[in-house]
């Protein structure tokens, strides 16, 4: 039964201790017999000074849990009647809402920023509700990472099962730690945030921003989530399209799961051009010519060859002609490197299509070395 109430007694102790009947039936004066049956039933008892399955606490039976252990700051923890923590003793913890550092995710409850069913404790719950927006910020090398609780979220597990507030986390994931992708995916970052290895729901969705860098400024990532670091890698939980731009560092979307995200960007191989080979033929054609003015008849060779057709210019050549050949000569000369470099890292940096020069949709240093390729060419 998930989050029991509290009674004085929720047990009861049943012993069923062996029994014998014997039963006469008897019409000749014959007995008839019948073997003992011993059975017994033990189940936890609230108030025997030992907690039990079931219970937080019995009497100064605290199982090793302090008010600190709870998420306080301090105070003297108690057992109520029912078996269940009495946290009145307890001094809630200061935690500014709008900067919630990892550390104090298992202190949100204790300082009311979550609240849980009167029914439930502290250690196993059904649901947390959060009663105003919160800013989660997760320190990475570079930069920070946030996650974003709206007002009157509610958090449960995705299997049914009650939660432990006090396990709760948040971290940023070495990208080398995460694997189980499909081929051809690059991992760019990663965080953990909820509950390791567990599934969490929320009933709206949440915001996450994801520290990526400076380089991916512009870049299109795919997000995905899992309930582990190592596979079982799905969109699903993140709303859709399930893709970000990066803008000032940060790759910026919403999921309604957790707890591992991780950010990827598809590798893609460029397609290579040729300029086609112009072919030539040259043909030989002999000609006779007969003189008559003597006996001699001579013979002279005449060679004709056939007209070199035109090259069909390169697609590719041309448009990056058209960019970046500045005075109009058709090639880009070493003169014009400077200038050719300035307009395609304008061009990527504003985020324009004219730095995709291999058009595979994306602009990074394969495009930039396209461009170096075609240099007094």
């Amino acid at each position: 039964m998930r989050c029991p109430a509290k009674l004085l007694f929720n047990c009861l102790a049943l012993s069923l201790v062996g029994f014998a009947f014997l039963i006469f039936f008897k019409t000749t004066a014959k007995a008839v017999s019948v073997r003992p049956i011993n059975a017994t039933v033990k189940t936890s008892v609230c108030g025997n000074f030992l907690k039990e399955a079931g219970e937080d606490c019995d009497h100064t039976d605290l199982g090793g849990k302090t008010c600190a252990g709870l998420g306080f700051a301090s105070g003297n923890l108690i057992c109520d009647v029912g078996c269940g923590f009495d946290t009145s003793s307890c001094l809630a913890p200061t935690i500014n809402p709008s900067n919630v550092a990892p550390e104090n995710l298992p202190s949100l409850l204790a300082a009311g920023y979550f609240i849980k069913p009167s029914s439930c404790s502290y250690l196993s719950t059904s649901s947390l509700t959060a009663t105003q927006e919160l800013d989660i910020k997760i320190p990475v090398s570079g930069g920070t990472c946030q996650v974003t609780l709206p007002q009157n979220l509610v958090i449960t597990r995705n299997d049914g099962a009650d939660l432990d507030p006090t396990t709760i986390t948040a971290a940023s994931v070495d990208k080398s730690t995460l694997s189980g992708f499909t081929q051809g995916e690059t991992v760019q970052a990663g965080i953990q945030w909820g509950i390791a290895s567990t599934c969490l729901n929320f009933d709206a969705p949440i915001n996450l921003s994801i520290y990526v860098g400076i380089s991916l400024d512009g870049e299109t990532l795919n997000v995905v989530r899992s309930t582990a670091a190592d596979s079982g890698w799905t969109t699903d939980g993140i709303v859709a399209p399930a893709t970000c731009t990066v803008s000032a560092r940060l790759c910026s979307f919403r999921a309604t799961k957790a707890s591992y995200f991780a950010t990827t960007q598809t590798v893609s191989t460029p397609t290579s051009t040729s300029t086609p080979t112009p072919t030539s033929a040259s043909t030989s054609t002999t000609t006779s010519t007969s003189t008559t003015t003597t006996t001699t008849t001579a013979t002279t060779a005449q060679t004709a060859s056939t007209p070199t057709p035109t090259p069909r210019p390169n697609p590719l050549f041309l448009k990056i002609i058209s960019l970046f050949d500045s005075d109009g000569s058709g090639r880009i000369e070493q003169y014009e490197v400077f200038t050719a470099i300035k307009a395609w890292v304008g061009s990527w940096r504003g985020q324009k299509k004219e730095c995709d020069l291999n058009s595979d949709k994306i602009c990074n240093l394969i495009d930039f070395s396209v461009l170096m390729f075609y240099i007094e060419r």
